[in-house]
């Protein structure tokens, strides 16, 4: 996937399992045709539910990645990484690292509750 806002370009590459679950994406930035930084996110922890995401393809970022899996994953782990180019004085930075988690709530079924249910007083 190819997207370009103002004057950086985004090439961003998807990789899947067997099941069809998103395991990682890498995307590569590039300003003046020169690479300038990599980031690369790891998805793990599926669970069997079925996706209540997929192919919704919303514009949030998260909510985008997890309409590409069949499953959902519940690890997201990001790696960015700078790389040395003449206009940051071909400087090595060190990498940056995000982690988010998310927890669902499961029905008997072991499907995804989207919402919870009211309790009777």
């Amino acid at each position: 996937i190819y997207q370009k806002r103002g004057g950086v370009e985004y090439y961003t590459t998807y990789f899947f399992d067997s099941q069809q679950n998103l395991t990682k994406s890498e995307i590569l930035q590039k300003a003046g045709g020169i690479d300038e930084k990599v980031t690369t996110t790891t998805y793990s922890d599926f669970d069997n539910a079925k996706n209540p995401f997929k192919k919704l393809y919303l514009i949030n970022d998260d909510f985008y990645e997890k309409g590409l899996s069949t499953n959902n994953f519940r690890t997201k782990e990001t790696v960015s990484q700078y790389l040395p180019t003449p206009a940051n004085g071909n400087t090595n930075y060190p990498p940056g690292y995000a982690k988010d988690q998310w927890s669902y709530n499961y029905d008997s079924n072991g499907q995804i509750l989207l919402y919870y249910p009211l309790k009777k007083l």
